[in-house]
């Protein structure tokens, strides 16, 4: 079956859900929507992802009943347990996976052909009814890889001209993410694309629980916006019109402590002792900052020692070593990275070396950052993902006598910190002692 014939109408008689499809314009009885802020002539796109049960549809009517555009296209997926409201969407399409790849310049990529389709057809319906859509809402299928659906905003020409990617938001189970986590890598790609993190049916859980989750969440992507939820309804002016996917937006995530700090993050050295089936954790000063029982199957210096620790000391660089000084075990298998160095890169080599690690990581997801870039008096900020890099110099250039740094935010599973500081350090013209975290 081909692309197009994928693509049903709401309303039709193999719809899903018997929806009909308003093929009336809303603007005589609706005024167009204020928050719209797509680049002109582009209609702002959000995708939403979550697993199943994570209440994707709901956010979806949620948002088409904020109506802050009058105009709102949704693509399904795949069905929910809850409908989409087809009496406040615009549109309402439904798609199944077709993944085209094709080969470019200088690499592979894959794009979503169905939502190509749904887009063009869209596109030349508002083109014939002379009345443009506001937004359009794509709620991808519970265990989707986001990579293909992100591309195609970024490698189809059609696309980049009529659509803007505006963010993806992603939704998670506050009771069940955790396991989630464990059982299924969706859960952790899908987190660390999300420029936004709606945990959901809060209700269920304990304080206690709410805050795990959020630890969960950030040391998979610890810059992401995360707002609690009961039944998805969340203030729809925090996760619309925000333009995650532009450089501007790296330079707010990443760029002002980048500025406002020159000085590396803490380092809290911990000493650990192991006294009667018990860990104690000492910071310097002799305090006491962690204790536990060790767990049953567990080394007492165990990999379960650094985990726990980190739990309660969120910030900075923690090195943890037994009373003899011994480096106790270190983490490698990291699901996000940063690094910052002081000096310059050359933009040569980091090019090669940002296409090497997108050949030799096929587990690293999305990556961010701001460069001191030999020869350029304005820092390069740039951000990718799987095979897809772009950047630009800021407005903002170094002041004479300031530290020139390169600063770096990478996501993924099973990343090797220590791997990739030192690949790193081989694209640095000049390079004093730098950090990771």
């Amino acid at each position: 079956m081909s692309s197009r014939d994928t693509v049903q109408k709401a309303g039709s008689s193999s719809s899903r859900h018997g929806r009909k499809q308003r093929l009336k314009s809303k603007a005589e009885d609706k005024p167009r929507g204020e928050h719209c802020k797509a680049p002109a002539g582009k209609v702002p796109c959000t995708i939403i992802t979550g697993l199943l049960g994570s209440g994707k549809t709901t956010l979806v009517n949620q948002i088409l009943k904020s109506q802050h555009c009058a105009r709102v296209a949704v693509i399904e997926e795949e069905p929910g347990e809850v409908a989409t409201d087809g009496m406040l969407a615009e549109h309402v399409m439904q798609t199944s996976e077709d993944v085209f790849e094709f080969v470019g310049a200088y690499s592979c990529r894959r794009v979503r052909g169905d939502f190509i389709t749904c887009l063009q057809h869209l596109h030349g319906k508002s083109i014939a009814e002379n009345n443009p859509l506001d937004r359009i809402i794509i709620e991808m299928s519970s265990a989707a890889d986001p990579v293909p659906a992100v591309q195609t905003f970024f490698a189809e020409e059609f696309v980049q001209r009529t659509c803007s990617l505006d963010a993806i938001l992603t939704l998670v189970d506050a009771e069940q993410i955790s396991q989630q986590l464990e059982d299924y890598s969706e859960a952790v790609k899908q987190l660390a694309f999300a420029d936004g993190i709606i945990i959901n049916k809060t209700d269920l859980v304990d304080e206690a629980v709410l805050v795990q989750v959020e630890q969960r969440i950030r040391a998979i992507n610890p810059s992401v916006p995360v707002w609690p939820a009961l039944h998805g309804n969340v203030d729809t002016k925090c996760i619309l019109d925000v333009d995650a996917w532009s450089l501007d937006k790296v330079l707010d995530t990443i760029g002002e402590k980048f500025w406002s700090d020159n000085a590396a993050e803490n380092h809290h050295v911990i000493t650990c002792h192991f006294i009667q089936d018990s860990v104690r954790c000492y910071n310097m000063g002799g305090q006491e900052v962690y204790s536990s029982t060790v767990p049953p199957g567990e080394e007492p210096y165990g990999p379960w020692l650094w985990s726990a620790a980190k739990q309660c000391i969120l910030k900075g660089k923690l090195h943890l070593v037994k009373p003899n000084g011994e480096k106790i075990w270190v983490r490698q298998d990291a699901i996000s990275v940063g690094l910052e160095l002081c000096g310059e890169v050359n933009k040569d080599k980091f090019d090669q070396w940002i296409v090497g690690l997108q050949e030799k990581h096929t587990n690293l997801f999305r990556y961010k950052g701001i460069l001191a870039v030999r020869g350029q008096d304005a820092p390069l900020v740039f951000q990718g993902y799987d095979n897809f890099v772009r950047g630009a110099h800021t407005q903002r250039i170094w002041h004479a006598g300031e530290q020139r740094r390169c600063k770096i935010h990478f996501m993924g599973s099973s990343l090797n910190r220590d791997e990739l500081v030192r690949s790193f350090r081989d694209c640095m013209v000049e390079c004093s002692r730098g950090t990771s975290t």
